[in-house]
């Protein structure tokens, strides 16, 4: 018995549509293939990806690389510097102690204990993160500087950052030498103006200061040593020259710093691995004794200067008494000798302090790290400029995410030059690129606007008709009678 067999219907390939291997070759993804001819002939239509969906992606990206990066910076910068860890460290060290000398009876007592051990182990692994910064600086200066080339770039970025250092430094210095030079020529000038009238009998007249009784004149030629000699120990130790010639020994006493790190952590290849070694952030430890060195002639200076000062304000004092120098006159002098301790004591402390630290750094090798940070965004950037298709898409992705990417890694790498500590460097550095998210959001809004519009004026037209609407609203409801 014979049956008609239609084989194009029972052929399971019949049920997909058609199509050549040139369309199969332009078929990509997000392509939608609709069969729509009786005859078998295939339509192929593509959607076009989403544009909001590509630039949320590229923003996306950006954003996750910008939370490593800082969360990356701030761990490689660890807890070291101005804190109270130290601190807090060695106290419940000696607490610990006690307990363990005493013996831990109670429930209550034995809780203590391990709360406080816990405390002390906690704050050893934030210190020991410190050294993340030692490994990274170290390891990295190595490999720069093992080359010709890269080794000028490690070069110029050290001197770089040791110039803005300086700065920074030298910034301190001279507010309270400006204060110095403005109380020395007041009186100076009122030398002149004032007590060179006085008489022969005025100027022999016997007056006691302290515990000291002089002649008048004879106070008057020692005000003038005092004030000479603190110009001239503040010139000696804190000017430009001063601070050039402590450079030069701290620039000695820290000549050995990089292979004392090299020999803690690199010498042998179980050092890395030794938790010994990460009990303290080894920079700043193996830097201590230039540190003391350097620490102890800073403070002889300053206490020289001090004595800046209080032997002069005393004599002031004394005339202020015997109604030689007025009220006035006395209260605008100890305004000045305040500005001089206050500056002298924040340009010491900053000397002594995060200002040393970081020049220790500059010689692990810190500059080099510090400004790859900011290549590195630079590199993310470009990635997300190439994520668009087209101009628009390309200047709208360097306005809402490489501009505050980048500025947001500066910003860190400029509040480290600038010796801010961790907490409020990361707040400068966050505040910095939401300003500029902002900010780009605002230029990318007005950019399309403009493009849309056709020309800078009638954005701005745009923009005021739509704030006088806003405005005139808020007259209108103004100026309505109240109901009653």
């Amino acid at each position: 018995m014979s049956q008609n067999y239609n084989i194009q219907s029972h052929n399971i390939f019949s049920l997909f549509p058609k199509y050549n291997l040139e369309q199969a070759d332009n078929c990509v993804k997000n392509t939608t293939v609709v069969n729509n001819d009786k005859n078998d002939t295939t339509e192929i239509t593509t959607k076009p990806r989403s544009r909001k969906k590509k630039i949320l992606f590229g923003s996306t990206i950006a954003s996750m690389i910008l939370t490593a990066g800082i969360i990356g910076l701030v761990l490689a910068k660890g807890f070291h510097g101005k804190n109270n860890l130290t601190l807090i460290k060695s106290k419940l060290s000696q607490e610990l102690q006690k307990h363990e000398a005493a013996e831990i009876k109670s429930f209550s007592d034995k809780l203590k204990y391990g709360r406080k051990k816990t405390a002390k182990k906690a704050i050893d692994i934030m210190q020991a993160a410190s050294n993340f910064t030692a490994i990274k600086d170290r390891g990295t200066d190595k490999v720069f500087r093992s080359n010709k080339v890269t080794g000028k770039f490690a070069q110029k970025c050290a001197k770089l950052f040791k110039k803005i250092t300086d700065k920074t430094l030298g910034k301190k210095y001279n507010k309270a030498e400006v204060s110095l030079k403005d109380l020395s020529s007041l009186l100076k000038q009122y030398k002149i103006t004032n007590l060179e009238k006085l008489s022969e009998g005025e100027l022999n007249k016997q007056i006691k200061i302290g515990s000291e009784t002089k002649k008048l004149a004879e106070w008057l030629k020692e005000l003038r040593i005092k004030t000479n000699l603190t110009e001239e120990l503040f010139d000696k130790n804190f000017s430009l020259g001063g601070r050039k010639a402590r450079d030069v020994k701290r620039i000695k006493l820290l000549s050995d710093l990089p292979q004392k790190v090299d020999e803690r952590f690199f010498k042998k290849f179980k050092n890395i691995f030794n938790i010994e070694n990460y009990r303290t952030y080894a920079t700043e430890e193996l830097s201590r004794p230039a540190h003391d060195a350097l620490k102890e002639e800073i403070l002889k200076a300053k206490e020289a200067s001090n004595s800046s000062l209080d032997e002069i304000m005393s004599i002031l004092q004394g005339l202020k008494s015997e109604k030689i120098i007025s009220e006035r006159s006395f209260k605008e002098y100890n305004k000045l000798a305040n500005k001089i301790t206050k500056g002298l004591k924040s340009a010491t402390e900053l000397e002594m302090g995060d200002y040393f630290l970081k020049q220790a750094e500059i010689k692990v090798g810190s500059a080099t790290t510090d400004v790859l940070s900011v290549l590195f965004p630079i590199g993310a950037s470009a990635y997300a400029i190439s994520k668009g298709d087209d101009k628009d898409e390309k200047i709208s992705a360097v306005l809402t995410t490489c501009i505050p990417l980048v500025g947001t890694f500066a910003a860190f790498v400029y509040g480290t030059t600038k010796m801010l500590s961790g907490a409020k460097n990361l707040m400068f550095s966050l505040i910095s690129g939401g300003a500029l998210s902002i900010l780009g959001e605002f230029s990318d809004k007005m950019y399309k606007k403009y493009k849309k519009a056709g020309s800078i004026e009638n954005v701005v037209k745009d923009e005021y008709e739509k704030l006088w609407t806003g405005l005139e609203t808020q007259i209108q409801k103004f100026e309505e009678p109240e109901k009653k």
